[in-house]
């Protein structure tokens, strides 16, 4: 075996073990890179050189956590979002492997761990464990409904590309599972990606893909999720939630009278939090930490110390100011544009599914605070690099 298919061998350990390990899947990362590093330096010839259509917007995330340390008030006590710039560095790595490789793999190794984190789940409700340390993507419901909604995706993509008709009906079926996950599962933010990814998943399964054959698979998929108990309990409960918080004062904004914390109340203070915070200071931001004061300023008790505002966007315009959510504004829109004129490709059609969750997801999630969340953001941008695929050395060109 080749240095580049073992690098390949190992980015694709990567995307297994996303959903099932955090270190499992750095360790993979690490021989992955070791191994790419190796084969390049044995490459000859004059090779492509090509930027990501990232790399502008990445390299300003990098750096501001690291500019962070000389400009904003906390100095050194802001060493720990340091992670929130090197992490960064990871789509490189993976755009360049991607490149070399048949990324269609990667993917297929991804639904193989987030299957076996979804029979885990599954199991659970029986006290059944299928795993011996409970799966990274079972952390909590809203990262849960992120995974599953990303493997709909990749399950429909593949199915639409890949030829073999046994291939095509496990995707088929891992796909129907992954909805089934969705539907059933406590996570909003999944269910919303979802229906935003429909007309993609009802385009790619379907076997007749006119106009008017893709809207009724819209409707239907659509129709469905809504249905479920479990999803209709969730919109009601979000109904009430935003009742009570319209009609509430000081710390009953979060609270419900039944003594449990409002979902929606708490992300509606934290986002009007955050917003003070960048009004406060919109050029350069306030730092990392400016969000988690001014928030428990206002609400000190321990059940409601949250660290983050729960939106990606609120974040980064909190603690680094215009640079900070421009760019990732940008990172955004390059994944969405580069997926949409790549579309009708594997990695192009995957590209545009996990650009419009991110989009979404970040409305209301941090996501770069997470390792897990994090790991699934470097992975999945760096898909884009088999759109300009190098040859391996040796192959007719």
């Amino acid at each position: 075996m080749t240095s580049t298919r073992a690098s390949s061998a190992a980015f694709a350990a990567a995307f297994f073990f996303l959903p099932l390990s955090k270190p499992a899947t750095f360790a993979a990362l690490g021989v992955a890179v070791l191994l790419l590093v190796l084969g390049r330096s044995r490459e000859r010839g004059a090779r492509e050189r090509r930027l990501p259509p990232w790399a502008g917007a990445i390299a300003v995330l990098a750096a501001l956590p690291v500019a962070s340390i000389a400009i904003h008030p906390d100095g050194a006590a802001n060493l720990r979002y340091l992670s929130l710039g090197y992490l960064w560095l990871l789509p490189f790595a993976v755009f360049a492997g991607a490149r070399r490789a048949d990324v269609a793999s990667w993917l297929a190794a991804f639904l193989g761990g987030t299957a076996l984190a979804w029979i885990h789940l599954r199991l659970e409700t029986i006290g059944v464990t299928l795993l011996p340390a409970r799966p990274a993507a079972l952390g909590n419901s809203i990262l849960t409904s992120q995974f599953l909604a990303l493997g709909l995706v990749a399950a429909a993509m593949l199915y639409r590309h890949d030829p073999r008709p046994l291939a095509r009906a496990a995707y088929a079926v891992i796909a129907a599972a992954m909805a089934l996950g969705i539907a059933s599962g406590e996570g909003r933010t999944g269910a919303v990606v979802a229906i935003a990814l429909m007309p993609m998943v009802a385009a790619a399964l379907l076997p007749r893909r006119g106009l008017a054959i893709v809207a009724v698979g819209c409707a239907v998929g659509t129709a469905a999720l809504l249905a479920s108990p479990t999803v209709q309990t969730r919109i009601g409960q979000a109904a009430r939630d935003v009742v009570h918080w319209r009609t509430a004062d000081d710390r009953a904004l979060t609270q419900l009278p039944e003594g449990r914390q409002n979902s929606i109340g708490l992300r509606l203070e934290m986002w009007r939090t955050a917003g003070r915070v960048f009004a406060e200071h919109p050029i350069a931001g306030s730092g990392p930490q400016a969000f988690q004061r001014a928030w428990w300023e206002r609400f000190p008790e321990p059940g409601a110390r949250f660290a983050e505002p729960h939106s990606a966007y609120l974040f980064y315009a909190a603690a680094y100011g215009l640079p900070g959510v421009l760019a990732l504004l940008a990172f955004v829109v390059a994944l969405l544009r580069t997926g949409w004129r790549h579309r009708a490709r594997l990695a192009g059609g995957v590209t545009l599914g996990f650009g419009l969750m991110v989009a979404i997801a970040g409305l209301t999630n941090t996501l770069i605070l997470g390792t897990t969340s994090t790991q699934m953001l470097m992975l999945f941008a760096g898909l884009a690099g088999a759109l300009w695929r190098i040859d391996p050395p040796g192959a007719p060109r």
